[in-house]
């Protein structure tokens, strides 16, 4: 394969860009090449290490946001046919109200996701806030001579303290894994979105 089969296979590849977002991709993979070349590594080399053209392509959609490949979808299907725009309006009831319900879901996912984790945040506040009141004690008891209770509340701060921490990293891995969630779920509905376009 050459460069020049590389570019056009890359070009139908991205046939749902527009344009300037193609002629973009085609110029910095084509300087990519080039800078390659220069460098003294082969034109066959060099497309080794870039990729086929299919792996390009599949990198570029991953890369791109999904409002940006909705929008250019939208910009690409601008012209609606007479019968389109009636069976739009006759279904706007039920596709507008699914699409809003959708969207609630959507939303309240999210609030809850970060509810949760809002409130998981509170244990260890609520545990640094504890340790710190029972150090608080610690020097009344001294000055009233009960040294047992000092021990026991500077045991009782030392728990809280390291409860403290441990509930924070664990709460801090959790966070991680919601967030990594969402952004399977988003990566999920992305894929299913290009893989309708590949089929059309």
């Amino acid at each position: 394969m050459t460069r020049f089969d590389f570019l056009y296979e890359l070009r139908q590849g991205l046939k749902d860009f527009s344009e300037e977002e193609i002629m973009e991709h085609i110029v910095y993979y084509r300087e990519m090449i080039e800078d390659r070349m220069e460098d003294g590594i082969s034109e066959e080399d060099a497309l080794k290490e870039i990729g086929t053209p299919e792996e390009v392509v599949a990198r570029i959609y991953a890369e791109t946001p999904l409002p940006t490949l909705i929008k250019t979808k939208l910009k690409k299907e601008r012209y609606i046919k007479g019968w389109q725009i009636v069976l739009i309006i006759l279904g706007s009831p039920i596709w507008l109200s699914l699409l809003i319900a959708v969207f609630a879901v959507f939303i309240s996912l999210i609030a809850a996701a970060f509810a949760v984790i809002a409130a998981l945040y509170t244990a260890p506040i609520a545990l640094g806030a504890s340790s710190i009141a029972t150090l608080c004690l610690i020097i009344p008891m001294i000055i009233s001579s009960n040294i047992p209770g000092a021990v026991a509340c500077l045991g009782l701060s030392l728990f809280c303290i390291g409860a403290s921490i441990l509930t924070f990293l664990g709460i801090n891995l959790i966070t991680k894994l919601i967030i990594k969630l969402f952004k399977k779920i988003i990566k999920a509905i992305k894929s299913r979105f290009i893989r309708k376009e590949e089929a059309k």
